[in-house]
């Protein structure tokens, strides 16, 4: 089986950043379970490369996997 090793560049880590200060408004055990979920997608993803659906619209060798009842779609991502 084929692993494949996730790089988290800067701009993600301020993305997870900014995503757990605005959940952690209502409730930062939520903020921290949420990341926790992230963290367990891109496990999963490092571990089976091809669980995820292939959007090389958005960029090569990107892997789209969904979140719960998240559903980001490259226009939601900006120029």
């Amino acid at each position: 089986m084929n692993s494949l090793f996730i790089v988290r560049n800067a701009r993600a880590e301020d993305d997870l950043i900014a995503i757990w200060l605005h959940v952690a408004r209502d409730s930062e055990v939520a903020a921290d379970r949420l990341l926790d979920r992230i963290e367990a997608r891109w496990q999963q993803l490092e571990t089976y490369p091809f669980s995820g659906a292939p959007r090389d619209d958005i960029a090569p060798e990107i892997i789209r996997v969904l979140h719960g009842h998240r559903n980001i779609e490259a226009d939601d991502l900006g120029p």
